[in-house]
């Protein structure tokens, strides 16, 4: 706004049409900063995903016609309805624009965490025969603190033993990956287990639907790479009455009875 009225005075243009530009860009610097805000606030729920677009935008939008609204003070005689339509057009593309931006700061951050080498950013695993079976890279010095207390729960309960030593066996440590993206899973045919600690996927137990916990999860990824079972079987339930269950019922939590999720 500040911009169209400086425009104006330097060379006599439209006082109306330098406002509505105003906004318009007032809109999209000032919905930069909810769009970021955004983003990154979904990483302490589920990393900077898509669901949080839409919020994005929308805080944007109602940024700009804000500011759009507003210049309507700098000229009585500028049309209050369009610099507010203005403002929210700007205003949705500033939250799109900061959203982006956030989602790629996070990202980038968990690219570089995730090089080999960076070992301020890896922790491991040791089992009781003083060997390392597993490798953390990427995350918070908490976030890999809360994996290995989560991993310690595992490894507290009979088949999470009979998991740990089928690790130490193999000489080959896992490598967990984390991420604040959502993303969890085994590729298949590799060490790796991708893992974000705040993804809790919704599962069918004997108790009705619950979120899936950490532990529960660690155990069906683990079980994944430890024994080489995959999702497979009737109902695609191996893995899950194999690894998961032992582990989730030991520690005082209901057995899934369904693979898929909702």
């Amino acid at each position: 706004m500040a911009a169209g009225a400086v425009n104006t005075a330097i060379n006599g243009g439209n006082f109306g049409m330098s406002i509505g530009l105003g906004a318009l860009f007032g809109g999209i610097a000032g919905a930069i900063g909810p769009g970021v805000f955004e983003g990154f606030g979904g990483v302490a729920k589920d990393g900077v995903a898509w669901s949080n677009f839409l919020p994005a935008v929308k805080a944007g939008v109602v940024v700009g016609a804000a500011l759009g609204g507003l210049s309507t003070a700098f000229n009585p005689k500028s049309n209050f309805f369009q610099n507010v339509a203005f403002g929210a057009l700007g205003g949705g593309m500033g939250g799109a624009t900061g959203f982006g931006i956030g989602k790629g700061l996070v990202e980038a951050q968990e690219w570089w965490n995730s090089l080999p080498g960076r070992n301020d950013n890896e922790q491991g695993y040791t089992s009781s025969r003083g060997k390392t079976v597993t490798v953390t890279r990427g995350g918070t010095p908490a976030e890999r603190a809360q994996l290995e207390a989560e991993l310690g729960r595992v490894f507290s309960t009979k088949r999470g033993q009979e998991m740990l030593s089928a690790l130490a066996a193999d000489n080959k440590p896992i490598e967990f990956q984390l991420n604040n993206r959502g993303i969890l899973g085994n590729p298949r045919g590799t060490m790796i287990i991708d893992m974000d600690l705040n993804a809790h996927p919704e599962i069918e137990t004997t108790q009705g639907w619950r979120p899936a916990s950490t532990a529960r999860i660690l155990a069906h990824e683990i079980g994944h790479v430890a024994y080489g079972i995959g999702d497979t079987g009737v109902g695609r339930m191996a893995n899950v009455i194999a690894n998961e269950n032992p582990v989730a019922t030991e520690l005082g939590e209901p057995a899934r009875i369904r693979y898929s999720g909702r």
